[in-house]
């Protein structure tokens, strides 16, 4: 296996990238020994061992306690008049609640079985369980994966923004605000009740609440307006809730599940002799390579598997002085071993979400992996604060914020491996002018901000194209990926910038920094970073996985046979298009069709064949023929020798015009179709006057699917959906109400 890795970072937590742990420390507690060093007010201390006694901490305040990795502590502190903060790399029980304002960062396992009260904060980045129920008065924010044994009961005042996974056994009451990038999942009873709001945070993915009991809202449920993968919603929940809310939903949020169907697209291109075929996953799903096709009309043997690898880019910064989101890693793999008919994992990484606070850099990435080979999320871009104004390390780095000691995230790594850092912030002595840095991106770093003659934030690091991604068109994949964000400056006199995110070409991909608003996203589906806003940073964009699979065809008999109806003259014609890869003793073609069937079958012509060819040989045939009486045409070729011996083709059907097609009564909306609804509409009134309704829809094989209706609006429905679970192509449908009939051509693309 040839394995390039773009970009990879050897630390990381679940796409969360620690560059300090347990530093600085005044005291060190391995396992049950005595504390080595005098615990004072103002103490770091940290614990390296197991630690399953409770700690006595002298009635002291502003104590900061760190858990190392590897490490863990049952949670017990005795005489601690006032705790500060605890950060956990290993493993915590905290089973009561402790003194003072304290905050809780978990970057490993946290088992929490008490409540978040007033002025106590719970950021969680890893793995969450309370194995009872829960009550939270103030700040819990998990990105990760929450799991809840009990109840949870979020109240009023207090901020829950979900970015991840969470699941809860028992119920669940909302009287919040729920900030939702990820899934909700409620084993019971879910009330939203009036002061509760759930929404939707990023497009970047589907978000969802799904719940098993009873489900009421008098609150407010919105998908923001966000739209994810051209679905028209950003939020959906399994069932429509109850309650006094008017609407139940709103921004777009819907009942639904979320979908895999738009998840794995199949592309096939056929390249000097060889098939192509590429599997694009852009989110989780299953990879199954198919067996070569060995059939009598032609055969295949694999001869490669080739795999792109992008995960999610960071999100950016927030403030005036904010660095851009640092573009997810990127891995090129040649001769992935994988085997035809075996199921493989794939996992697309989401991207990072935007920072929200000036004293919070942006999320990193997600990974993206495949048969063991994982991409690093890209970091976050730093925030305009003290606190936060270091880019994070990630695939790339985010750029960093506020001054110059606002560093960008950097790549750790083995020094064959090519790495791009976020850029660093600038600041012109001790002045306010201040400029942020670019994230980092595929193909080059992020841009410096520049504060020694006026003040320039730095642009977003370029992205790079993949040369076996070529073949495939522009319109089903853009071959760019992994730009970085763009940043945000501003000067001494209140004068502000932006700039760009980074670019393949011309084409921005990283996120556009935003010096009067919320940053942009990075464009979908290509690991960029998002972009620093002056109230929101941006969200990096989504990751993806490619893989290509090289058949070669072997030169056994027909290429490719297709027909298509052409209608641009003033008569129609079908014409016929097919190819042979090898030929020996050929004589000619006869060409053979039969009207809504598979039976009947004419001779209606015959083309001379190429007779000895080891080349690829490519033939054509029209037919015109009065085709008004007829809704398909089927044809098979019958290639003859010169001993006449012969075989024949596969056959082929094509959908043909209908003078009923003429009448207006019906209409299909939109036409042609791709991933959005399609609406069936009543155009003329007067020739319908009720009753039920009988349609078949008619595939591009003429295989045909019939269905009844009372009305209009189920006729809709009902031809939306069966038109979404099929694949492209140009379907009939035909309509039949009382005596009349009409037929309608609909293109999905």
């Amino acid at each position: 296996m040839s394995l390039r890795i773009l970009f990879f970072l050897l630390f990381s937590i679940n796409g969360f990238y620690t560059y300090s742990q347990c530093e600085e420390c005044t005291v060190t507690i391995d396992g049950n020994n005595a504390p080595s060093g005098t615990i004072f007010n103002g103490s770091k201390i940290c614990i390296i061992g197991n630690r399953t006694n409770a700690i006595n901490f002298n009635n002291r305040n502003n104590i900061s306690i760190c858990i190392a990795d590897g490490a863990s502590w049952n949670g017990q502190a005795n005489s601690l008049s006032a705790l500060n903060q605890i950060d956990n790399y290993g493993t915590i029980s905290v089973s009561n609640d402790y003194n003072g304002d304290w905050t809780l960062n978990n970057y490993g396992t946290l088992n929490f079985s008490t409540n978040i009260n007033s002025s106590r904060s719970v950021n969680n980045f890893n793995t969450m369980n309370v194995p009872g129920s829960i009550i939270v008065n103030f700040n819990l924010f998990s990105e990760g994966e929450l799991n809840i044994v009990g109840s949870a009961t979020f109240n009023s005042g207090s901020n829950v923004s979900i970015i991840g996974e969470m699941n809860v056994a028992g119920s669940l009451a909302n009287n919040s605000t729920i900030n939702l990038a990820g899934t909700i999942s409620v084993g019971g009873a879910m009330t939203n009740n009036g002061n509760g709001r759930i929404e939707a945070l990023d497009a970047n993915q589907c978000n969802s609440v799904s719940v098993v009991g009873s489900f009421g809202s008098d609150g407010v449920i919105t998908g923001n307006n966000l739209d994810f993968n051209n679905t028209g919603t950003a939020l959906v929940v399994n069932k429509m809730p109850g309650g006094n809310a008017n609407p139940k939903l709103e921004g777009g949020a819907s009942v639904g599940t979320c979908s895999s169907s738009d998840c794995l697209e199949i592309v096939e291109v056929i390249d000097l002799g060889n098939l192509l075929r590429y599997y694009i996953f852009r989110c989780d799903g299953i990879l199954n390579v198919d067996s070569p096709v060995i059939e009598d009309e032609y055969e295949e043997e694999i001869l490669s598997v080739t795999a792109l690898i992008v995960a999610g880019g960071g999100g950016g910064g927030l403030g005036l002085s904010a660095g851009g989101g640092g573009a997810g890693g990127i891995i090129e793999i040649e001769d992935l071993p994988v085997s035809a008919g075996i199921n493989y994992p794939v996992k697309v990484g989401k991207g990072g979400v935007g920072s929200s606070s000036a004293s919070l850099q942006g999320r990193n990435g997600n990974n993206s992996s495949l048969v063991g080979n994982s991409a690093l999320g890209g970091g976050g871009g730093g925030s305009s604060s003290e606190k936060s104004k270091v880019g994070r390390q990630g695939g790339s780095g985010g750029g960093g914020a506020y001054d110059d000691e606002g560093n960008g995230g950097n790549v750790n790594g083995p020094a064959n491996q090519v790495s791009r850092g976020g850029g660093n912030a600038g600041r012109r002595g001790n002045s306010n002018v201040r400029a942020g840095g670019g994230g980092g991106g595929a193909g080059t770093a992020g841009g410096m901000g520049q504060t020694s003659t006026g003040f320039v934030p730095g642009n977003g690091g370029n992205g790079i194209s993949i040369e076996f991604a070529d073949p495939i068109s522009p319109t089903t994949l853009i071959n760019a990926f992994g730009g970085g964000g763009g940043a945000t400056a501003r000067n001494s006199g209140g004068q502000t910038r932006k700039s760009e995110g980074g670019k393949l070409v011309d084409y921005i991909l990283g996120g556009s920094g935003n010096d009067s608003g919320n940053g942009a996203n990075g464009i979908q589906f290509t690991g960029s970073g998002g972009g620093a806003g002056s109230a929101r940073g941006g969200s990096g964009s989504n990751g993806i996985v490619i893989v290509l699979v090289t058949y070669r065809i072997l030169p056994v008999d027909f290429l490719y046979f297709n027909g298509e109806l052409n209608e641009n003259e003033s008569k129609s014609k079908i014409i016929l298009n097919w190819a042979t890869a090898k030929e020996w003793e050929s004589s000619h073609f006869e060409v053979m069709r039969s009207y809504d069937n598979v039976s009947t079958w004419q001779k209606i012509g015959e083309v001379k064949a190429a007779g000895f060819s080891d080349q690829i040989e490519n033939y054509q045939f029209e037919d015109k023929d009065n085709f008004n009486f007829y809704k398909m045409a089927y044809y098979q070729l019958k290639q003859v020798d010169i001993d006449l011996s012969f075989h024949q083709s596969k056959i082929i059907g094509v959908q043909l015009p209908s003078s009923l097609e003429k009448n207006s009564t019906w209409a299909v909306y939109p036409n042609p179709t791709e991933r959005q609804s399609a609406n069936l509409i009543l155009k003329d009134r007067d020739n319908f006057e009720g009753g039920s309704i009988m349609a078949t829809l008619v595939n591009p094989l003429g295989n045909t699917q019939s269905f009844y209706a009372e009305t209009v609006k189920e006729l809709s429905e009902l031809f939306n959906q069966t038109l979404q679970q099929s694949a492209k192509g140009m379907y009939v449908l035909h309509l039949v109400w009382g005596k009349n009939e009409q037929q309608i051509k609909i293109l999905k693309k």
